[in-house]
């Protein structure tokens, strides 16, 4: 079910029967030459409208526009700032509060440290002054990473990080008309190994993994693990 399809009275008749909440985070960034900028969104809002198809709790519009500061500077790249990003989703979050929703889970793909911990001190904020509110944040990203190693799915032998086997796979499953097959490139992820501010030696290509190992199977698949994992989440 979608908030975004719900009059008052739907609303009325579901927060009789409960009062929580999916509020899925997306981005709007660079995924190299080969993925629209929508990528995380589109894998978000994929997986999602899978899970919805046998559970009954309600999904807000997704939330595109994120911090995305390592890539900020590519083109086309959307961010925030650290301040703007916690207090929109303050406001976003307390909108829903006032109406009788007390539990939520946020769910986010992309996977930028200072748009989870601006989520988290959004949440931090919130329970200051409204303590009987309860969240649960849920790194899709990392759901995706950790059951494409065990199920043998990603077959690269370096660490998946952006535009590479995992979100070419998924695009090719959920969007297979906006890959653009012919740009897909591998490339050699390096890493600045003291620097914490910057660990990524930023590429011109925008791509972090081995995109030419992705496959329309394994993003089907990894669709239908990760609405397994949410199912258990969600039991």
């Amino acid at each position: 079910m979608y908030y975004q399809n719900f009059n008052p009275a739907d609303l009325q008749k579901y927060l009789k029967k409960r009062q929580d909440l999916i509020i899925p985070f997306g981005s709007v960034e660079r995924h190299g030459q080969h993925l629209p900028y929508f990528t995380d969104t589109f894998a978000i809002e994929g997986i999602l409208n899978e899970f919805s198809k046998r559970n009954s709790i309600l999904i807000a519009p997704t939330v595109p526009y994120v911090i995305t500061r390592s890539i900020e500077n590519t083109p086309g790249t959307v961010t925030l700032d650290f301040e703007t990003a916690k207090n929109y989703f303050k406001d976003i979050l307390n909108s829903f509060i006032k109406w009788g929703f007390t539990r939520f889970y946020l769910i986010t793909y992309h996977a930028s440290n200072q748009h989870l911990v601006s989520i988290s001190e959004s949440t931090r904020e919130i329970n200051k002054i409204q303590p009987k509110v309860k969240f649960e944040g849920i790194h899709l990203w990392n759901i995706l990473r950790k059951i494409g190693k065990k199920e043998r799915i990603l077959t690269s032998e370096q660490e998946e990080i952006h535009a590479g086997e995992i979100e070419t796979s998924l695009m090719l499953y959920l969007k297979p008309n906006l890959v653009k097959k012919s740009k897909i490139i591998n490339e050699k992820i390096e890493k600045n190994e003291f620097d914490y501010i910057n660990p990524l030696k930023i590429n011109a290509s925008g791509v972090y993994g081995q995109a030419r190992l992705a496959s329309r199977q394994k993003g089907k698949k990894l669709v239908q693990l990760a609405v397994q994992e949410l199912n258990k989440i969600f039991k």
